[in-house]
């Protein structure tokens, strides 16, 4: 089993351009490293990533995860967001949007599924019980 590489279509308002898989996984470990998700699993992190099927795939409308901030968000009351840079723009994604679609990815077969206890330490700490499907 390994990581597709795909491009993630993310709308922001009414923009829309697309992540990196590698990005996505590599900022949900940023957050686990600082305390915001549980730890992941060393087996799941070692997978290799399949080689980028379609280079196509990478335009214009990519945008890149720049950095993750601790800081209660004005509008849902999150406390942690991750910061894109896209063109000329900077856009917030919070961390639900993330586990979002981290979900997905897992659901249609993207990444390997990360292990139930894992989504139950995200339930326990957010009380957030979407996820545990």
């Amino acid at each position: 089993m390994c990581y597709q590489n795909i491009a993630v279509q993310i709308r922001n308002n009414n923009v829309i351009f697309k992540i990196a898989t590698p990005d996505l996984l590599y900022w949900l470990g940023q957050a686990a490293i600082q305390g915001f998700v549980p730890q992941l699993p060393q087996d799941w992190l070692s997978l290799p990533i399949e080689p980028y099927t379609s280079p196509q795939e990478y335009t214009d409308e990519m945008a890149v995860i720049k950095r993750m901030v601790p800081q209660t968000c004005d509008i849902c009351g999150e406390y942690l967001l991750f910061y894109l840079a896209y063109q000329e723009q900077c856009f917030p994604l919070r961390l639900f949007e993330l586990l979002d679609i981290l979900k997905s990815l897992e659901q249609f077969g993207v990444i390997p599924c990360l292990p139930y206890s894992w989504w139950l330490g995200i339930f326990e700490r957010y009380g957030n019980r979407q996820y545990l499907s």
